[in-house]
């Protein structure tokens, strides 16, 4: 047999996050599942308000969603708000899946209670049409008929609901209130007791029995509701109505053929001894008569009367629950004549068929037969409705032509072709509609080429099959059509040398298979072609020595494997070479000697023994301690500074751990059970408040995770189960404002992404599905959306636009990467980003833009990694204001600024993205130092300036204290002066010119600018007056020329330029304004 591909769909795990724009939000982890049991069983205790809160804790991009709004939607039914019921089914069919029919069904219900009619109607034909082997549109349908008491349409409609599945109480129950009410007695009797038939003990079955008591001993000659044109011939029951009349069977010489005695069963009786003896046509000769014909011939009637009275009766409930002897042989017959019942309707088409039906009676398959063999059309179903599958057999029960396979929720899945049963050629489709694989199949067996396609319709794998066996060349691709591996195949087994490859076609790994196992010498790659890894694996296990490279070409680590595992004597080195750790281990675990080195020379040792810490020794401290020594194990840096306390128990990591910085400052705070993090943990900023706070459960984040600035303020909050982000994910603004809202699943962003501006209205909302862009919908500032565009498989153009009808995008998606050049705009037309993608990746020159159209800043960027050196501009006067060597994504080397005159401002040292080494500043002239900063990894540590000899003084510490820092030209002059705490700058800083003058001053709170920076020239006249809150420029700015003249205004709300700007138009006289919203120019 061939394999069959399935699917598993996994409940997602997520966290639902009630906020608003100026509080902390209140986080519930919740599983979706469970969330919408507990809705419907607060629903079922009619506790519809609470119900509905829980229901609307589940996200729109969680899997559960539409059935969440299915379960809201009808409690507003039940509360008895149809326009919310309608509403919410509006929105359950838009998302086309398995809840369809229940949406039709109870949306065309809520119309019938406001007395749409005809929307009702219209309703219940869209479920029809869709559904048309399914009762229940025309049941729905027919109750609105018989709301306008229109009974000769809701007749027919019952009937039709009956026929498709006669075990449906509510059909017959409703057919004979219909008939009941029109004074056909026995047409409502034989109605009534079918329906009790499919649901004896229930309080709808009682109901039931009282109608059929009623219709049955009060006797009413005259219709109670008659309508003209319900004309159905009395006269084949004309004679069991006269003896239904005349009350014979309630008399106590008659004789009773069951040993349970209530009246409606003496009637019951009557009209099952004369129905034998009635001929007629039509629905009624169709189904009741034959079949309560047959049950009185069988003498089954004892064991229906239980049935019957088992709402009521004791007796008849124990009877029918533990089913014996006739009992037990007659409700197989009533299932079996049940059966052959529901499946009339076939018959009267001129078929012969074979069906199967779900317990609920729904069909579930029909299959045309000759001689009991399938022999013609094949058509299955779901459950609810939805086709599951469809096509045909021949005469030798063989598949042969199209057979189509579907999903719950009605999209086709898979297509195949048949000669026969064993031999056809397939497609697989994603659930949009795409080619996921196809193939041929022969003799049950895969044969021939196989491909398999992404969900944007790239090509993404090609083998060739023999005999369900892969034999010969196997290309896995990359979405862009590029190689991503290629390796052969030999009887099924992978042999000779494979190939991976980077997204330039670069080699990524190289490697060699022997009989389905890797063996030989394995070398991986950088994207430049040089080498990173480079060793040996035999019986794909790892064996010998194994190096690897930074792409500079020094050595990174090197060690030795055996069987699998590391073993003996690991070197770690600096990426300039420099040797930064030395351990043992064996058999995989640590086991022996651990050093760690700074510059050539061992600070620090660790002993191990079976992957247990048993020492510690500090060679900077002259310290040792145990694991047998009480208190805590204390580590220490290449300099004696303490950078991590906690204890030790068994040689793993215990309890509460300190992790501190260079300066003694506390970073972090984590729980450790047996090595293991375990337990709450935090991170702090400098200042002592919390930077991230969460859990951590066997080594992985798990649980509510929050993020916060360094003012204390939340910056994003959510849950992790097991290292991956799951549900919902809020961030916010530094002002408290709502940021965005995103939905994660197993650590990937899915579903819908809502992004707001810095006031809190909605900006635009992005949907992503299966990892490709799918929707974009743009809003104004009145959170009334403007702009919706779709793309189809991750394929088009994404040409999106200002609220102004002005271009905001321009960019090309293909097969789901976003490809070449793509275009931002400001909303007056302006460029502000110049773009370049390769296979989704940035590739190629950045170039930004103000929006006065000069340059903000150059980049080049190398398959996603910033690659070059970065400039940045002055936005208002567009003159070079920085630059920042980058490598491979990393901010690396001399970081400079510039004076407006061209000449340097400062200098910094960085590597891997952080300040280490020293940063120098300099007068506005690029001539004279102001001060020498020193920085190790980040951390600020010390300062030095120059005295009148032109030398550096000693350093002064900058610490984890307060620290008042002042320095001096060389002259002697003031140069700076600004106060430090925990390494930030705290209150007010003053840079001075050579001449003693003020440059400048501002506010710190926390290393942020808070406050009103002052830039004066060198004579004293005010240059710049710049607001900021949070490090943004926040409210007025002005600038001024050297007369003191006005050049320039600004309006800006958290960074961003709002509100009306001026600026010295070209003629050098007039002022030129421009209106700004959120960083746009208002046209």
């Amino acid at each position: 047999m061939n394999k069959l591909f399935t699917f598993c769909c996994c409940l997602l795990f997520f966290v639902k996050i009630s906020y608003s724009q100026n509080s902390r939000p209140e986080i519930f982890p919740v599983n979706s599942r469970e969330v919408i049991e507990e809705g419907i069983k607060l629903f079922d205790e009619d506790k519809f308000d609470e119900a509905l809160s829980k229901l609307k804790q589940v996200s729109k991009s969680d899997t559960n969603y539409v059935w969440s709004l299915y379960e809201r939607a009808l409690t507003h039914n039940a509360k008895e708000q149809y326009d919310q019921t309608i509403k919410l089914c509006e929105e359950g069919i838009s998302y086309h899946t398995y809840n369809d029919l229940s949406f039709y069904c109870l949306m065309g219900t809520a119309y019938d209670y406001l007395n749409q009619t005809d929307k009702a109607l219209t309703t219940f034909d869209k479920a029809i049409a869709k559904f048309p082997q399914s009762y229940r549109g025309y049941f729905e349908k027919a109750g609105t008929y018989k709301r306008i008491r229109n009974y000769v349409e809701a007749v027919k409609l019952y009937e039709k609901s009956i026929s498709l599945n006669f075990m449906h109480f509510a059909s017959h129950y409703n057919l004979g209130l219909i008939y009941a009410a029109n004074g056909y007695t026995t047409q409502a009797a034989l109605c009534y007791q079918t329906a009790i038939l499919m649901d004896s003990q229930s309080k709808r079955s009682f109901t039931a029995l009282l109608e059929l008591e009623k219709v049955l001993t009060v006797h009413n000659t005259t219709p109670i509701d008659s309508i003209k044109e319900l004309k159905i011939d009395r006269s084949p029951f004309e004679e069991i109505e006269l003896l239904l009349q005349s009350n014979a069977a309630l008399q106590k010489s008659y004789v009773i053929k069951t040993d349970i005695d209530y009246k409606c069963l003496r009637q019951i009786q009557v009209i099952l001894e004369k129905l034998g003896e009635t001929e007629g046509k039509g629905f009624i000769f169709d189904y009741y008569v034959p079949f309560y014909t047959e049950l009185w011939k069988k003498n089954y009637f004892q064991p229906f009367s239980y049935y019957m009275a088992a709402s009521i009766d004791k007796k008849a409930g124990a009877n029918i629950n533990k089913p014996d002897g006739k009992v037990k042989d007659f409700f197989q017959w009533a299932v079996d004549r049940s059966k052959e019942l529901r499946d009339l309707h076939f018959s009267k088409e001129g078929k012969k068929v074979s069906t199967e039906y779900y317990k609920t009676g729904a069909l579930a398959s029909v299959t045309e037969t000759k001689d009991s063999k399938a022999t013609g059309p094949y058509v299955s179903y779901y459950s609810n409705g939805h086709i599951e599958t469809k096509g045909n057999f021949n005469e030798n029960e063989q598949k042969v032509g199209e057979w189509i396979y579907y999903d719950e929720d009605g999209n086709v899945t898979k297509t195949e072709n048949h000669t026969d049963s064993k031999t056809y050629t397939y497609k697989r489709f994603h659930n949009n509609g795409v080619i996921e694989e196809e193939g041929a199949i022969e003799d049950d067996n895969f044969k021939g080429i196989v491909k398999n396609y992404s969900r944007s319709g790239a090509l993404n794998r090609e083998l060739t099959a023999v005999q369900n066996k892969i034999e010969g060349k196997l290309t896995n691709y990359y979405d862009f059509g590029g190689k991503r591996s290629e390796i052969n195949f030999s009887n099924g087994a992978r042999e000779g040398i494979y190939t991976n490859y980077h997204i330039n076609g670069a080699v990524l790994g190289t490697g060699t298979y022997k009989v389905g196992k890797e063996t030989g010498p394995y070398k991986e790659y950088y994207i430049s072609g040089k080498i990173k890894t480079e060793g040996v694996i035999e019986d794909d296990q790892s064996v010998g020595e194994w190096k690897w490279y930074y792409e500079n070409g020094n050595l990174q680590k090197t060690g030795s494997y055996k069987d699998g595992k590391e073993n003996g004597l690991w070197i770690f080195y600096d990426e300039d070479g420099k040797k930064n750790n030395e351990t043992s281990f064996a058999d995989g675990l640590y086991d022996g000697l651990t050093s760690e080195f700074k510059n050539d020379k061992v600070y620090n040792q660790y002993v191990y023994k079976n992957n247990k810490l048993k020492s510690y020794t500090s060679i900077p401290k002259n310290y040792t301690v145990t694991n047998s020594d009480k208190g805590p194990f204390i580590i220490y840096n290449e300099n004696g500074i303490r950078i991590r306390e906690g204890n030790v128990k068994d040689g793993g990591q215990d309890g509460l751990w300190h992790f501190y910085d260079v300066n003694g400052i506390l970073l972090t705070d984590i729980n450790f059970s047996k090595g293991k993090k375990e337990g709450n943990y935090k991170y702090y900023h400098p200042n002592g408040k919390v930077k991230i706070e969460g859990t951590y459960v066997n080594d992985s984040e798990n649980g509510v995770c929050s993020y916060y600035f360094i003012t204390g303020t939340l910056e994003s909050t959510g849950t992790y189960v097991d290292g991956n982000k799951e549900g919902e994910w809020f961030a916010y603004y530094e002002n408290g404002k709502l940021k965005s809202k995103e939905y994660y699943s197993n650590g990937t962003a899915t579903g819908l992404t809502e992004n707001y501006r810095t006031d809190g209205t909605l900006d635009n909302i992005v949907e992503i599905k299966e990892g490709y862009l799918d929707d974009f919908s743009a809003f104004d500032s009145n959170n009334k959306m403007y702009e919706n565009i779709k793309l189809k498989a991750g394929n088009g153009k994404l040409a999106l636009h200002h609220v102004n009808g002005k271009p905001l995008l321009d960019v090309e998606y293909v097969k789901g990467n976003k490809q070449g050049k793509s275009t931002s705009y400001y909303a007056n037309g302006q460029v502000s980003r110049i773009e370049n993608y390769t296979y989704h990746t940035l590739h190629g020159p950045t170039i930004g833009y103000t929006p006065y159209g000069k340059v903000s800043f150059k980049a080049k960027y190398t398959f996603g990694n910033r690659d070059s050196v970065i400039t940045y501009y002055d936005d208002f006067t567009g003159v070079k204001e920085s630059t920042f060597p980058y490598k491979n994504g990393n901010c690396t080397g001399e970081c400079i600024w510039y004076n407006p005159d061209g000449s340097i401002s400062s200098t910094s040292t960085y590597k891997n993205d952080v300040r280490d080494g020293y940063s120098l500043y300099f007068d506005e002239i690029g001539k004279n130092i102001k001060i020498r900063v020193k920085y190790n990894q980040g951390t600020i540590v010390s300062y030095s300036y120059l005295n009148n000899k032109g030398e550096f003084v000693p350093e002064i510490p900058i610490g984890k204290e307060k620290t008042e820092v002042k320095a001096y030209y060389s002259s002697g002059t003031p140069s700076m002066v600004a106060t430090y705490q925990n390494g930030l700058r705290q209150g007010k800083l003053i840079h001075y010119h050579p001449n003693g003058k003020v440059e400048d001053e501002e506010d710190y709170i926390d290393g942020e600018r808070n406050g009103v920076k002052k830039v004066y020239y060198a004579d004293g006249t005010l240059q710049k007056l710049i607001n900021y809150k949070f490090d943004y420029k926040n409210g007025e700015a002005k600038y001024f020329n050297q007369k003191g003249e006005l050049i320039g205004e600004e309006i800006c709300e958290m960074g961003q330029l709002h509100g009306a700007c001026k600026k010295l138009a070209e003629d050098g006289k007039s002022m030129k304004t421009i209106k700004f919203a959120y960083g746009e120019p208002v046209l």
